[in-house]
């Protein structure tokens, strides 16, 4: 659960641990060795301002690399699922098999998420989430552009064995 900031930094509550945060550049860095937690993804969708997190509005590059982690609106990039990788099908179909999660902070739902995985290589995966509507967290009102309200979804993609050895070689 995200607590505030103090001296430009930014604190969230990580599985029992403080993750400390100074800007996006640090977020990208700890997303490339390991998943975010589900305090540090409702944070940073909660403070995409304060933060700098600049919203995408093209697909990835293709295949995007391990570790990246990109800020879309929905509303306003559709494809931002088209991103060149063969992911694993549904039985039977052409459709890709999303598999979807609500993640829980101090019990409630709060963040939404939808995890993908690599048709040709078993440790590439790409998680997207989304804030689940909660009592205590005011709705967005970040203006779109486009006469709305931004619809943001954090994508992340990772290679599982890529971010083992990143997160060995932080000691």
């Amino acid at each position: 659960m995200a607590v505030g900031t103090s001296v430009d930094a930014y604190f969230a509550l990580s599985n029992g641990q403080w993750s400390v945060f100074y800007s996006w550049v640090d977020i990208k860095s700890c997303a490339n060795g390991r998943w975010l937690s589900v305090g540090e993804i409702e944070y940073i969708l909660d403070h995409v301002s304060e933060l700098g997190v600049p919203i995408e509005t093209a697909p990835p590059p293709s295949p995007p690399p391990s570790g990246t982690l990109l800020l879309y609106d929905r509303s306003v990039t559709r494809n931002y699922k088209d991103d060149g990788i063969l992911w694993v099908k549904k039985r039977g179909s052409q459709k890709v098999r999303e598999d979807h999660v609500k993640l829980r902070i101090d019990g409630d739902y709060r963040v939404a998420g939808c995890y993908v995985h690599d048709q040709l290589n078993s440790t590439f995966h790409r998680r997207a989430y989304h804030l689940l509507p909660v009592e205590s967290r005011p709705a967005p009102s970040i203006p779109n552009g486009r006469g709305g309200i931004v619809n943001l979804i954090l994508c992340h993609y990772m290679d599982t064995e890529v971010a083992a050895s990143v997160a060995a070689s932080w000691g």
